[in-house]
């Protein structure tokens, strides 16, 4: 980061909001757009689908249901959250957490979802093949 945008809490404060909306909305639009066709596959075999799987649907059907208010929501709280670590000049380590954090969660809950999917097309293949 430069030295501009640590003298200035508003400045980082967008920058790292915007990374963080990048990365929120890819992970929405495969909840939106991809995840759902997956689902409809899963149904239209009619298999067991394990836990994971299933926590990974109902969490895209809610993002389907309600898309307008997730991610205006998630930078609209990560705005504030960074914006109150900046204002707080001492507190080096908090708002790294918290900026690494807002990176981490949306790449982990992406790699979950591509787990639990290909899990479950892994386990669909086996069940037809055998």
């Amino acid at each position: 980061m430069n030295e501009t945008s640590r003298k200035d809490p508003t400045t980082a404060t967008i920058i790292w909001v915007v990374v963080h909306g990048v990365l929120w909305l890819i992970l929405m639009m495969i909840a939106y757009f991809v995840i759902p066709r997956f689902k409809k596959i899963f149904m239209d075999f009619g298999v067991e689908l394990p836990g994971p799987t299933l926590l990974v649907l109902i969490a895209s059907d809610w993002i389907v249901e309600f898309f307008y208010l997730f991610l205006p929501f998630v930078l609209a709280a990560d705005g504030a959250v960074t914006f109150m670590l900046y204002q707080q000049g001492d507190s080096p380590g908090l708002r790294r957490a918290w900026l690494v954090f807002m990176i981490a969660l949306p790449v982990c809950v992406g790699v979950f979802s591509i787990i639990a999917l290909f899990s479950s097309i892994a386990k669909l293949t086996t069940e037809l093949s055998g």
